[in-house]
């Protein structure tokens, strides 16, 4: 369990920083099961554990039973990721992507592009203004 929990936060830590750099929704759905495996690897070994003590005055029945409540605490966090998920979709669904991450399309920017939204960078506005500098130059020589 310690191996896995271990492997689980450098997994985290990698899918968190690819969706800072990107703002990907996949990569963030990623890191939220990431998020939920860690809790989850913690709290059922904790219940292992838990899970092997002997009978006491307190737990006639002794203390097995937390086993099924580490599942349940599982599948809550599970519901909880979904919903992060779904809301953070939605949210960036309305939001201008560029100013949600601004590296995402600094690159297209660079190139002479434009973003979702329609805004142009500096070179594809002058590239378009000198193209229509020369169609304006091809019609009044004809």
């Amino acid at each position: 369990m310690q191996i896995s929990l271990a492997v689980g936060f450098l997994m985290l830590t990698g899918k968190l920083l690819a969706y800072f750099l990107t703002g990907s929704a996949a990569i963030l759905s990623d890191a939220a099961e990431s998020v939920v495996h860690v809790i989850a690897v913690s709290f059922a070994a904790y219940s292992l554990r838990l899970s092997y003590r002997p009978i006491d005055s307190t737990h006639p029945y002794g203390y097995d039973r937390v086993v099924y409540f580490s599942a349940g605490f599982e599948g809550a966090m599970i519901i909880m990721a979904a919903l992060y998920i779904v809301l953070v979709t939605v949210r960036n669904r309305f939001e201008e992507p560029a100013r949600n991450h601004p590296f995402a399309y600094e690159e297209l920017l660079a190139d002479g592009g434009s973003t979702p939204s329609g805004k142009e960078s500096k070179k594809a506005k002058k590239e378009k203004a000198e193209r229509s500098l020369e169609t304006e130059v091809k019609v009044e020589t004809r």
